[in-house]
């Protein structure tokens, strides 16, 4: 479906519970009442393309039922209070996508989403992420190239956030607990941004890495063994954790 760059209005209600996507493109949604697509039965695989809303009362998506697959690109959502709003879906992928001036940003609740992947996108909200405390499932947001997320962000019981390339960088918030699936690599924070950084460091009873020996000493408890990549341990104890010196 193609609106073809009109100014439009409305909201369209899909019961899909096939497996054949239905596709929105070059969609412009203003000042709307509801939400632009809303899945009120099960099933479905949704694509957005270049499809913008702003000043609305809701956003641009919302799955009150199981979905398959739905995938947001250079799109833009400003000025709602839901930018998309899922409740039971498997996977969702954000790729250059904006969302400016929003109360929530991405929203989930219930069994939520098991998969965000997130590539390229800023998102400006009071909560940019927010898994809500009805939240069931585990959802895990992987981040892939440079992403921004500017305000508070809400993870309940049940939101990761994962660093999936050596290149990923996440500017957000500072005690996330942001953690790469990077072999050999672990995840620093500085200035503000999430990077994936070489391990330097490993704590043999957690199994934690870390960059620098520091962060691993500040992090370590009585009697954890840190073992340096370079084949050197260090027994850490209440009495040589008071005597190494700060690196």
């Amino acid at each position: 479906m193609d609106g073809a760059g009109f100014n439009s209005k409305g909201t369209i209600s899909t019961d899909v519970t096939t497996a054949y996507p239905l596709t929105f493109q070059n969609f412009n949604i203003e000042e709307n009442a509801s939400y632009f697509v809303k899945v009120i039965g099960g099933g479905g695989i949704y694509y957005f393309n270049k499809c913008n809303i702003k000043n609305s009362d809701y956003g641009l998506f919302y799955a009150n039922s199981s979905t398959h697959i739905v995938s947001i690109k250079e799109s833009t959502i400003e000025g709602c209070d839901y930018a998309v709003n899922f409740t039971s879906c498997n996977t969702v992928t954000l790729e250059k996508a904006t969302m400016t001036n929003c109360k929530y940003g991405i929203f989930t609740q219930n069994k939520g989403v098991r998969t965000f992947n997130v590539r390229e996108c800023n998102i400006e909200a009071e909560y940019p992420i927010c898994v809500y405390v009805t939240g069931t499932a585990l959802q895990t947001f992987n981040f892939e190239g440079e992403n921004t997320l500017t305000g508070e962000v809400d993870l309940g019981n049940y939101g990761k956030l994962v660093l999936t390339k050596a290149t990923s960088t996440l500017a957000a918030e500072a005690d996330l607990g942001v953690i790469t699936t990077v072999d050999g690599c672990t995840v620093t924070y500085q200035n503000g941004v999430y990077s994936v950084v070489p391990a330097n460091v490993k704590n043999s009873n957690t199994g934690k890495m870390y960059a620098t020996i520091q962060e691993a000493i500040d992090d370590a408890a009585s009697g954890n063994t840190l073992v340096l990549l370079e084949n050197v341990t260090v027994n850490v104890n209440d009495e040589a954790m008071s005597t190494l010196p700060a690196l």
